[in-house]
Formats: structure tokens, C-alpha cells, sequence
């Protein structure tokens, strides 16, 4: 693994196209490396401190199969059921990349930490269809929401 994530360590990460670029790269080589995520995967049990990090929730599952100090973390999210996020942004900037699945991707547009993001109040400046083989970056200050397929995996 720490051969993707080390070019994602010295990149600046509110520069949302270096972000995309160099995720981009570093998915896709985790891809062509199955073997990497099968084998983070499964030692996920043997460390305490990824099994902390990693949530379950009725609508989804974050498995966090990386973390460092410095705040990179690569976790996969599995959706067992039809899932409707509210708005909202992250507290860091992130890619994605669709696994398995679909969804509709609503994106609001940029929010400050003063905003209120309430689901009801926003409207989506744009919708996407996020497939198999989708990948994406967003600056933290992008609320957005997503309608996930069943089994919809992304990373």
C-alpha cells in the first residue's frame, strides 16, 4: 500500500486538481493491484488501530484499510442498502472511484464552515451518474450527496 499512498503525501491537498491527478494515479494502480486491497482487507482484524477507525452504519460500511500521520486515509465503502445521503461536506478533501454499483452524485456547490447544510434548504447545481470505473475529487468545502445503488462499493 505505501507505495500508491506515498506520491498522495507530498501533494497539496487543497488543490483540488492535484488531488484528482494524483488519486487518480494511485487508484488506479491500487486496481491494477487487487492484491493490495485484498491483503489490507484481511489483516484489518489484526490492527486495532484501522479496526478503530472503521464505522458501520444501517446505510453503509467505512473500511478503513490505510491511515498515517499525516492524515491520508484509504477506506472502502460498501452500501448494503439503497442509500440517500443529506448534503454535507468532508472534513478533508477526497477522491473516489467506483468499485462495484452505481449512484447519483448531487453536488450543491461550496459552503464555509458558517453555512448551515440542511438538506431541505439546498439545491443541487449538478447531477451525475457515478458508475463502475468513476472517479472523482472534491475540495472539503463541496456539500454534496449521493442515491447509492444496493452493493454499491467505491474506495
Amino acid at each position: 500500500m505505501e507505495s500508491f499512498i506515498k506520491p498522495l503525501q507530498a501533494i497539496d491537498w487543497a488543490n483540488i486538481h492535484h488531488v484528482e491527478t494524483a488519486a487518480r494515479r494511485a487508484m488506479r494502480g491500487l486496481l491494477e493491484d487487487r492484491w493490495t486491497i485484498r491483503r489490507a482487507l484481511l489483516t484489518i482484524p489484526e490492527r486495532s488501530d484501522l479496526l478503530a477507525l472503521c464505522q458501520h452504519y444501517a446505510h453503509l460500511d467505512n473500511i478503513v484499510l490505510y491511515d498515517d500521520e499525516l492524515g491520508i486515509r484509504v477506506r472502502l465503502h460498501v452500501f448494503p442498502a439503497e442509500h440517500f445521503d443529506r448534503p454535507h461536506c468532508h472534513r478533508r478533501s477526497h477522491a473516489c472511484t467506483i468499485l462495484q454499483g452505481a449512484y447519483r452524485h448531487y453536488l450543491f456547490g461550496q459552503v464555509t464552515l458558517d453555512d448551515q447544510v440542511e438538506s431541505g434548504a439546498m439545491k443541487p447545481l449538478e447531477v451525475r451518474q457515478e458508475a463502475v470505473g468513476s472517479a472523482y475529487a472534491l475540495h472539503h468545502t463541496m456539500a454534496h450527496a449521493v442515491v447509492a445503488e444496493p452493493y454499491t462499493v467505491s474506495l
